[in-house]
């Protein structure tokens, strides 16, 4: 395997016209994550990617596992819970070049995510371990598997790859910040935007960021 990552893939529902939600009729509707969108690009480039998540045992879940799938990515271990639904979000569109998103994702599948869900040996067989940090944000158990496939990764020299792709909404300020910096401090190669870096370092600056990071690989 060249690539191994986990987190939450959902249903995007987009309206068709521009407005408030409450006026809205009609949707189009995509998969989207932030970790399997980068395992398909990765596929589609020809390499070995593996996704393990959780989805629902509903028809969402598995639109999401033959679209992810037909991409080209292995997703032999994603289970389907019976317990709890498929993550899903719509986007508003005030106007054409404004839009808010509602999450519906809290008691998800995938946030229910624990440290059994991790293959072990796929993690140890891989090059590279991807992650973001949007997965950790989602619950206590999601935060533990994140940080047992890392243990597993730097067990196996794996090495890892953090985009730390900030979602406020799901961050504590301070708790937040702290466990991204603990996820950047074990990762080897950081894919932060400046707003990102702006968060985790309290600098816009590129070269302010990359000097706190040496000798880790930076990429803004």
């Amino acid at each position: 395997m060249d690539v191994v990552s986990l987190g939450e893939t959902m249903i995007l529902f987009s309206p068709e016209e521009t407005g408030q939600l409450r006026y809205n009729r009609n949707y189009s509707s995509r998969v989207a994550g932030a970790e399997t969108n980068t395992l398909i690009g990765l596929a589609k480039l020809g390499y070995q990617t593996v996704w393990m998540s959780r989805v629902g045992k509903d028809e969402l879940g598995k639109r999401i596992i033959a679209s992810v799938c037909g991409e080209g990515v292995d997703t032999s271990f994603v289970k389907e819970d019976e317990s709890a639904p498929t993550g899903l979000f719509l986007k508003e569109r005030t106007t054409f070049d404004s839009s808010k998103v509602f999450y519906y994702r809290k008691f998800s599948a995938a946030s229910k995510m624990t440290p059994a869900d991790v293959e072990e040996s796929y993690i140890a067989k891989a090059e590279i371990l991807y992650l973001t940090g949007i997965t950790p944000a989602l619950s206590d158990s999601c935060k533990e598997t994140v940080f047992h496939a890392i243990k597993v990764a730097r067990n196996n020299g794996v090495k890892i790859v953090f985009d730390p792709n900030i979602r406020k909404t799901l961050l504590d300020e301070k708790v937040g910040r702290e466990m991204l910096l603990e996820i950047v401090a074990k990762a080897d190669i950081i894919l932060p935007g400046i707003s990102e870096g702006d968060y985790l370092f309290q600098t816009k600056d590129c070269k302010q960021i990359a000097a706190v990071q040496a000798p880790k690989i930076l990429v803004i």
